[in-house]
């Protein structure tokens, strides 16, 4: 019997040990991405794709900014670029959760140009001798945040205690009650 309390207060202690090494354990940190699609009118061919990746922090329908700014990859038949988060970016406008633009325009000005218009034009590196024109255009939100480790362990700890109300339900219901 001493080998049994001792081996539960062994796992007691380790299970409360792992909670609150999850309690202390800092944010998930998922960022915000979205899928740009958009058909090549001149300057490329065919489609044009882009993805574009924001901090999880980032507010739907707010502007962008260089804090929220993650990355954005583009591509097509014609030029392909990424801008990585770094100084000296110029931003104008947002996305809602949707994929709709706030603002007149959706904007990201650094060593490349990339612009999307309501209604789904673009423009992308629009110089006197060239550059990606197209009339329609979409975001499409793919992945959006994960729940924090915080809520993982609360999660767990629940099962457990279901777990444990259950285990003790039925091994109550087994004893024989005592005749008197």
């Amino acid at each position: 019997m001493a080998i049994s309390h001792l081996s539960r207060a062994t796992g007691v202690t380790a299970a409360l040990f792992l909670a609150a090494a999850t309690f202390q354990a800092g944010p998930a940190r998922a960022n915000i991405v979205f899928d740009f699609s958009g058909v090549c009118d001149s300057g490329c061919s065919g489609n044009a794709t882009g993805v574009l990746t924001l901090d999880d922090s980032y507010t739907f329908g707010s502007d962008l900014t260089l804090a929220r700014f993650v990355s954005f990859h583009y591509s097509s038949s014609d030029i392909s670029f990424d801008v990585p988060s770094a100084g000296g970016l110029l931003f104008s406008g947002g996305l809602n959760a949707d994929g709709s633009i706030v603002g007149p325009d959706l904007a990201i000005i650094g060593e490349h140009e990339f612009g999307v218009f309501p209604g789904g034009k673009f423009l992308v590196d629009i110089t006197d001798t060239g550059g990606d024109v197209g009339s329609i255009s979409h975001f499409t939100l793919v992945s959006g945040g994960v729940p924090e480790p915080t809520t993982w362990a609360m999660m767990l700890l629940g099962f457990a205690g279901l777990g444990l109300a259950g285990y003790r339900k039925t091994r109550s219901a087994r004893s024989p009650l005592p005749v008197g």
